[in-house]
């Protein structure tokens, strides 16, 4: 970075003219000629229809640049907007020029000339030095030309505000019009005369006889040409040839002057014009523009108009062309100009100089403000000051000033080495987002510290990022960050709580903020949450003042060379008396700096505050150029939000046909589009409240306050029709509806006409000159918010919200945060969904564009088949989105919007403590064997700290400002801490007191905490009470209680405490510390409540289900006892808890199998909640080596005790209390035993904890959108998994793992969960899924070959200990199982087939065996032969297989049919070693064998070689030695379906079987693939990528991040589908299509969660619904649920009998096998033998 942008970026620039200007963005051309233009009235109609339409579609699509035609005499002639031959009106065109010359990034100046010099006007100012000297000189004469100087007088009067004086032509009202026409002509021809005789005299200089009197068309034409003629230009010169012909012609002094030719009596043309007219264009034009440049044309004068379009085509068609083809190339040249001198800039770097300009401009404003400024620099400077500064101020008191001003100042003010860096929020996209603003700080930041480091994408890393990178800020530098108008930021991202915000600062770290004081809470939070050390932090913008706001606009006056007579001075005193806001001294300077020293002043049109001085400056307007016009174009431009060009405004105008019939009420023009000057006028009279600036790559005009933005608003958009409509014509304009088509309008006959308004197509993307596709930026940023403002919600969701290449573009062209402010206008339930989708997917889709269908349509699959929109969205992902990324989900990812899933909170251990804040916003999570206590934000679903504490379990005190925590090794001390910041306070040693030696037994028993006071008990030999006190921070109380307590608890009034012994309750005042009651039970309690005015106490045991009631005085005395029994509804089941809703009247009572809600206030039981039969009463979870009981872990009642929750296992169930029924919405937890259920007292959040787990799990009900099935996840990461052959289902097994899971592929839906005693090994389908094969670690378990039923989820087999290999045959429900037949040592290998075609298990064994199976054996396609790799003997010593060879068995006659070994290979088995076999996956016969070739004499390989063998003949087809080099990892070979080629994904080479030569590459090695569509493509991961790439031409057709890492990837039979596991055990499912060579619509249509039944002819609706696959999963506690859930890998005792006893009592079936052919090869490799014994079989449940 040199040194000019460390400058910049650090806020130390040398002069302010040092930033960059802006490069134009548009092509303004100026046109010129003679008032009032009917002179070329033909030629500028055809310029305006047929030259400047073409040319600016295609200035745009090219160039990227917008052409402006401006022409303020189009329309003169209607009257509207303004006068035309006025003063005012001569000036308004020459400042519009000089905009043009300006803002024009090309040509900028057209000038039409012809045989007329033009009006010359009487001068409108007149120096009054200057004009007292002409006055002098005409009173001197006695030439009768003086005769008239009295008219000097009588016209103009002396302006003495104006520095120095000048005299004004007198305004011209209607009471004068006779007067002035009489006097016009004779007061030009004095005045001139007076000139002259000053000339003469040398008073004046000779050229200001031209100065004063030349032609408007010759200031106009000096003025474009002397000052701009770089930018480029044209002139037309028209000849009529006989114009002087036609001299006496009324028509003919619109085309030039005359003049009498007393001697011959005629008219001819005037000698003096002419003269003038030769001058200027030998002079000026001829002077200063080259001869291209200037196209003359000769024509004849026809019948009595001069010129007709009719009979001048030929020259109106030449004209045309010429002026196409020159401006075309001016544009063309000014744009390759502009190319080459544009300099690259970042996103930041353009940034930054955004904000550099509107603090040069806001800051230079800055004035009275001394106090502020000085309080300001006094923090800056404050090194003891660790908290952000606020200033603060109602709209318009000029927080902003203050702020540029500091920043501008900053250099002079603090060391060179500062970072000073300025936002103002909401002037950019970026900084109106927190997390851009954020992002864009941190990269200013890192670029001024010339660190080369990444900012991450998401929200929660880019906050951390901000906090670390502030304290990582050098010592020696200091950075000081001003954000201006927290208020302005968009409320994502919870950015009003203002959380991201540090609460301490480094030394060197200075930031002050600003903001209103009733927006959003948000100075409320400053103050009470944030700011609360330094209050002295705050600094109020107060208005300045009467006294400081004359002087700043005396000096304001006095810097434009004005002044104001005393009468003005005294009515602006009465106003800034009754307002003095910056903004409002503003308002009222515009007017002032116009002021005439004769004007009188009205002092309503000064107002008394900022809104009604706007009132009257509109009123005004709207007098002066019409309402209709003032009211639509104001609408207009405030309604566009980000502002409007000239010409969008033009375009706008022309489209309305109000304001057209108000425009051309006079008169019917050619081309009926809005005049120029009718905007130019009025935009030039607000040019003071707007701002141009860049939006979307145009120059755009809006207001600069939005103070003026929301008066506006109120004033002309508070209708709701009309703003309606508004709305809608701009929603038309960009979406080019009226391009090329004629509207309807009325002429002033009333006849109803079309015709065209000329405006743009508004593609969606253009194609520049370079080829380069650009994107109209403008169209996306207006269309969206215009169609939902216009009520059009069916064109707004078709056309935008759910439409892929509108978001796909969109996002390229602008940013994913614009798409998400787009589906926050219309916040519907399919706009939610979507945006929560967006929001969800935002790192990745910004990361890789091209993933956006893959992530819509996995997050948003299972809203397919209910909401339209949405199912039309993903129907585009899988059509339009191929080409940008061929893989297509097959089923919904794991986290869905929608799903009342709202976050989860990690940590770092397993969670014993679970605490929430009273007021429910914060959550804190700990583990008894960690310090560290973890507190998250409920809101934000972010961490707020990490706080060092203690050892142990913690409490919370219900103020929230203690922790508690008891020592979890020896229970002895209690410890407590600051719960907002785990400071240590001070312990409480109770065994200190109690004196007994380390020998006897100690427990500390329950603890309770108030905001005042701790209790527990400890157990010795005896019970003893112990009370500690915060206050005090000591034990105040210590009590030997005799026998043993179980319950202890303080009073929710803080005056006494509750404990047990044995089944005596004892009360302790907290007041006197002393024993007040003893009241005797029937049972020693386990379970109490006590109601918030501590007057009723429930206690109940475990068994004895009678609640007793004790009510007690306010200091602990028992006043009566009465009892509750629930015997009759729980008959003899376990209580766990009882507790009292919030009502205190609610009951609940948990046990273990029945969940009781009892209202004490009516003594009725409300509801009874039973376990459902359907639920298991224990199940083996994964990687648990016992069965877990399932019982109710947990019940809360709601805070407005209306629901009961219930957690069951995984489940939440709701119930309604009002009716006593469950509520339709449940939670299902991910695997794992719910254990706490906590509600949040913040919205409508639940939190839970299971079992043994590192994370909280936080439920959204309020954003509950639908009943969601929540994919499940296996708990450890995927290492295999198995596709059955239909493609039904998926086995999935984890690493280490004890857990099958059985994955339905059309759902996603777990449907199947084996867990067993011990890790996986191995398993085995069948070919349908419905049985499955089973080996385990044979270590753990009595048996490790298990066969389970999957769909009665039971084991129907299990054997062996030894493990061996197992092989499923494709077309039956078969499985080969091959191993050793005992667990001795090089005990031969057997093969048994078990078949299950039948729905039983017919068992059958090989009556040969085979010494050695190598590898496991794999089955040909077509189910004939299994091939196997096996060998004589294993080689201790060698470590390898002794002469290894290919075993076929013919599968259809259950015998072995050919062996290939050392005979078969003998002509090149020297040094050749077979190691491995693999398949061909189409091929019936043919198998490849891998072999080791080795160098002679030596142990080294020299690489693989291949030999391919035919299994029926038993033969050898071809080999090849030079297969592949010796670094090749066998697992990672990959066959094409037909044996073609070979892909070695470890080295990513690809190999023609043919020739053995390697032909392509692929990937990047990696370690597995998956091969499709016959190995045209191939599917391969990096990390958490799916990468599909196309082999023939290395494309990649797809790649999205599938959010984890992934560890394997399997391709399924069908050719097109995957599915991958990753480590975090998710499975997930795609299909991959080729959008150039697949049939897209018939491969999305056989996705079975595309299918819509609704859709469907009725004659097929059956047939889809077969189709759609099941939804169940395998653990629902639904109580209408039908499965039978196994109980763990073997079956436990239910009942009478187990389900092992009843298997035992089925009648075996036997079946008799056949004798099978015995074969022994020549080279002696198997030993085989015939079995002719009954085959072993299993009984099926």
């Amino acid at each position: 970075m040199d040194a000019a942008q460390l400058r910049l970026y650090s806020g130390h620039l040398n002069s302010l003219s040092d930033i960059p200007t802006e490069q134009s963005n548009q092509i303004k051309v100026f046109l010129s000629c003679n008032l009032p233009g009917e002179e070329f009235r033909e030629e500028r109609n055809a310029i305006l229809s047929r030259v400047i339409p073409p040319l600016r579609e295609e200035t745009k699509a090219k160039y990227g640049l917008e052409l402006h035609h401006v022409d303020l005499m189009f329309g003169a002639d209607d009257g509207a907007g303004g006068i035309v031959d006025s003063y005012e009106a001569r000036e308004f065109r020459l400042k519009e020029l000089l905009r043009a010359q300006k803002l024009s990034a090309g040509p900028c100046f057209m000038v039409l000339i012809g045989q007329k010099y033009g009006k010359r006007p009487v001068p409108q100012l007149v120096l009054s030095e200057i004009f007292e000297l002409i006055q002098t000189a005409l009173l001197n004469s006695n030439g009768r030309r003086a005769r008239a100087f009295n008219l000097l007088d009588k016209w103009y009067i002396k302006d003495e505000n104006s520095i120095p004086a000048v005299h004004v032509l007198r305004p011209v009202v209607e009471s004068d019009g006779d007067d002035w026409s009489e006097d016009r002509d004779s007061l030009w021809n004095v005045l001139m005369y007076g000139v002259e005789l000053c000339c003469r005299e040398g008073s004046l200089p000779p050229e200001a006889m031209r100065t004063y009197f030349a032609s408007e068309l010759e200031n106009e034409v000096k003025h474009g040409l002397m000052h701009g003629s770089e930018r480029g230009g044209f002139v037309v010169e028209r000849k009529i040839t006989d114009l002087a012909n036609y001299a006496g012609e009324k028509q003919a002094q619109v085309f030039t002057e005359t003049e009498w030719n007393e001697v011959e009596e005629r008219a001819q043309l005037c000698t003096g014009s002419m003269q003038l007219l030769q001058s200027l264009k030998t002079d000026v034009i001829q002077a200063n523009l080259p001869d291209e440049c200037i196209s003359r044309y000769s024509i004849l004068w026809r019948y009595d108009s001069g010129i007709d379009s009719q009979f001048h085509k030929e020259y109106i068609d030449e004209l045309c062309n010429d002026l196409t083809t020159k401006l075309r190339d001016q544009i063309s040249e000014a744009a390759a100009a502009a190319e080459a001198r544009k300099v690259y800039r970042s996103r930041l770097h353009e940034e930054v100089i955004a904000h550099w300009r509107k603090a040069i401009d806001r800051g230079r404003a800055c004035e009275g403000r001394d106090n502020e400024q000085e309080n300001l620099l006094n923090y800056l400077k404050d090194e003891r000051n660790t908290e952000f500064y606020t200033i603060y101020g109602e709209s318009g008191s000029g927080k902003t000033c203050i702020l540029s001003s500091l920043f501008l100042e900053m250099k002079n003010l603090l060391p060179q080495s500062t970072i000073a860096v300025i936002r103002f929020i909401g002037l950019t996209h970026e900084s109106a987002n927190l997390r851009d603003l954020l992002q864009s700080i941190c990269q200013q930041i890192l670029t001024c510290l010339n660190r080369d480091i990444s900012v991450p994408m998401d929200f929660p890393e880019v906050l951390k990022f901000f906090s670390a990178l502030l304290h990582e800020i050098p010592s020696s530098i200091q950075l000081v960050l001003l954000l201006d108008s927290l208020n302005s930021l968009l409320p994502d991202f919870n950015s009003h709580l203002l959380q991201w915000l540090p609460s301490s600062l480094p030394k060197n770290v200075r930031i002050i903020v600003s903001c209103q004081p009733h927006a959003h809470g948000m100075f409320t939070r400053l103050k009470t949450e944030l700011i609360t050390k330094h209050h002295e932090n705050f600094t109020e913008v107060k208005p300045l003042g009467q006294d400081v706001a004359m002087m700043l606009t005396l000096r304001w006056l006095q810097q434009e060379s004005m002044c104001i007579t005393n009468e003005q001075a005294e009515q602006i005193k009465a106003a800034f008396n009754k307002c003095s806001l910056p903004l409002y001294i503003k308002f009222l300077f515009n007017r002032i700096r116009k002021w005439r020293s004769f004007d009188l002043i009205d002092s309503k049109v000064l107002g008394t505050s900022c809104s009604t001085f706007l009132d009257a400056l509109f009123e005004e307007f709207e007098l002066k150029y019409g309402k209709v016009l003032v009211k639509h174009s104001v609408s207009y431009l405030t309604a566009s939000k980000t502002g409007l060009s000239d010409m969008e405004m033009e375009d706008l105008l022309s489209l309305d046909e109000h304001v057209m019939e108000h425009v051309h009420c006079k008169s019917e023009p050619v081309v009926r589009r809005c005049p120029p000057k009718v905007w130019a006028q009025l935009r030039d009279e607000l040019d003071f409240m707007l701002n141009l600036k860049v939006a979307d790559d145009y120059d755009v005009y809006y207001w600069n306050h939005a103070i003026i933005r929301e008066y506006t608003e109120n004033r002309y958009l508070a209708n709701d029709s009309f703003r309606k409509k508004i709305h809608c014509t701009i929603a038309d304009y960009y979406l080019g509806n009226w391009f090329q088509k004629p509207m309807k309008y009325k002429n002033l006959n009333g006849e109803e006409k079309l015709v065209e308004r000329y405006v743009l197509s508004q593609p969606l993307t253009y194609t520049s000159a370079g080829g380069k596709t650009d994107y109209n930026q403008r169209k996306y940023d207006q269309v969206p918010r215009h169609l939902y403002l216009a009520n059009r919600l069916d064109e707004l969701n078709a056309k935008v919200m759910f439409n892929y290449d509108w978001l796909y573009n969109k996002i390229k062209a602008l940013s994913l945060q614009k798409i998400l402010a787009d589906l926050s206008l219309n916040p519907g339930t399919e706009a939610t969904l979507l945006e929560s989708a967006l929001r969800s997917a935002q790192g990745l889709i910004e990361k890789n564009i091209d993933s956006l269908p893959v992530e819509l349509s996995g997050r948003l699959l299972p809203y397919y088949h209910t909401y339209p929109n949405l199912r039309s969205l993903i129907d585009q992902c899988g059509t339009a989105g191929l080409s940008h990324c061929a893989i297509v989900p097959l089923f919904n990812y794991h986290q869905v919007p929608g799903s009342p899933l709202q976050y989860t909170f990690e940590y770092t251990d397993r969670i014993d403590s679970l605490l929430v804040t009273q007021d429910g916003r914060y959550v804190f999570t700990k583990s008894d064997n960690s310090q560290v206590l973890r507190k998250f934000d409920l809101l934000s679903g972010e961490i707020q700290a990490d706080i060092a504490t203690s050892y142990g379990k913690a409490y919370l005190s219900p103020d929230d400002c203690y922790l508690v925590i008891v020592d979890n090794e020896i229970e002895k001390a209690v410890k407590v801490h600051n719960a907002m910041t785990g400071n240590y306070i001070f312990q409480l040693i109770p065994i200190n007191l109690i004196g007994m030696n380390e020998q006897r037994k100690y427990h500390l028993g329950p603890i309770s905490v108030s905001s005042k006071f701790i209790a527990t008990l400890i157990t010795t030999e005896a019970t003893h009470l112990c009370i500690g006190c915060f206050e005090d921070q000591d034990i105040v109380k210590l009590v030997n209680l005799g026998g043993k307590g179980s319950i202890v608890r303080i009073s929710p009034n803080q005056d006494y405490v509750l404990c047990n012994v044995g089944s005596n309750v004892l009360t302790y005042s907290l007041q006197t510390y002393e024993q007040v009651c003893l009241t005797p039970l029937e049972y020693r309690p386990t379970c109490h409540a006590i109601n918030k005015s501590s007057s009723k106490v429930l206690l109940t045991d475990e068994f004895s289900h009678i609640i007793t009631v004790i009510h007690m005085s306010t200091q602990g005395h028992t006043q009566m006892v009465s009892k509750i029994s629930l015997q009759p509804f729980l008959k003899g089941d376990r209580v766990l808890q009882i507790s009292l809703a919030d009502d205190d009247n609610s009951l609940l009572i948990r046990a273990e199998h029945n969940v009781l809600s009892y209202n004490t206030f009516t003594d009725k039981l409300t509801l009874h909640v039973k376990r459902p039969v359907s639920v298991m009463r224990e199940f083996r979870l994964p990687k648990h080596s016992k069965p877990t009981s399932i019982i109710y872990t947990d019940a809360i009642i709601s805070h407005d005790n209306d629901v009961l929750m219930t957690s069951l296992f995984r489940n939440i169930q709701f119930w309604n209390l009002k009716t006593g029924k469950p509520m339709e919405t449940t939670i299902l937890a991910p695997v794992g035993i719910i254990t706490k259920v906590i509600q949040s007292r913040f919205q409508s959040q639940i939190l839970t904890v299971q079992q043994d787990a590192q994370c909280v799990q936080v439920w959204n009900l309020k954003d509950y959108v639908m009943d969601v099935t929540t994919l499940d996840r296996l708990t450890s990461p995927i290492d295999r998994l198995i596709l059955t052959e239909d493609n039904f289902f998926c086995f999935a097994t984890g690493c280490e793992s004890d857990e099958i899971g059985v994955i339905d592929m059309r759902t996603g839906l777990l449907v199947n969960l084996l867990t067993h005693e011990s890790e996986v090994v191995d398993i085995t389908p069948t070919c349908d899924g419905s049985f499955v094969f089973v080996a385990v670690n044979p270590s753990k378990t009595e048996f490790c070959n298990k066969i389970w039923s999957v769909n009665d989820r039971k084991i129907v087999k299990e054997f062996g200990q030894v493990l061996g290999h197992t092989v499923a045959v494709r077309k039956s429900k078969t499985i080969i199982h091959i191993a050793q037949a005992s667990t001795m040592y090089q005990a031969p290998f057997t093969i048994t087939i078990f078949n299950f075609s039948s729905g039983t298990c017919e068992e059958f064994t090989y009556d040969f065996i085979i010494n050695h199976a190598i590898s496991k054996p794999f089955v040909t396609y077509d189910d004939t032969y299994m091939a196997l790799l096996t060998a004589d003997q294993y080689l201790e010593k060698e470590a390898c297989y002794n002469n290894p060879a290919v075993c076929a068995f013919y599968l259809k006659g259950r015998y072995m049919h050919s062996i290939i070994g050392k005979n078969e290979l003998s002509p090149f088995l020297d040094n050749r070693h077979i190691i491995a076999l693999v398949p061909i996956p189409m091929n019936s016969t043919e198998i490849i064998a891998i072999y080791q070739v080795k160098i002679s004499g030596c142990k080294q390989s020299s690489g693989y070689g291949f030999v391919s063998v035919d299994l029926a003949m038993g033969t050898i087809l071809r080999y090849s030695d030079n297969f592949m080099p010796s670094t090749t990892d066998l697992n990672a070979l990959y066959l094409t379906n037909d044996g073609s080629l070979c892909v070695n994904a470890n080295l990513g080479m690809i190999f023609a079987m043919n020739s053995g030569k390697r032909v392509g590459t692929i990937g990047n090695r990696m370690s597995k693939l998956a091969l499709l569509k016959n190995g045209e493509v191939a599917a391969y991961y990096r990390g958490s990528h799916l990468i599909v790439e196309r082999i023939e031409d290395n494309k990649i057709l797809g790649e999205c991040d599938v959010h984890v890492d992934i560890c394997h990837i399997k391709a399924s039979n069908d050719d097109k589908t995957i599915m991958i596991g990753c480590v975090d055990g998710t499975v997930l499912g795609y299909v991959i299509i080729d959008p150039e060579k697949d049939e897209i619509n018939r491969l999305i249509l056989a996705i079975a969660s595309r299918q819509v039944v609704e859709d469907e002819p009725p004659e097929t609706k059956e047939v889809v619904k077969a189709r759609r696959p099941h939804t169940a999963t395998w653990d629902r506690t639904n109580s209408s649920a039908v499965t039978v859930r196994p109980l763990t890998a073997r079956n436990q005792k239910f009942g009478s009998s187990s389900d092992r006893e009843i298997l035992t009592k089925i009648r075996p079936v036997y079946r008799t096998v056949s004798a099978v052919k015995t074969a022994r090869n020549n080279s002696g490799v198997h030993r085989l033998t015939s079995s002719y014994e009954k085959s072993r079989t299993c009984s099926v449940m």
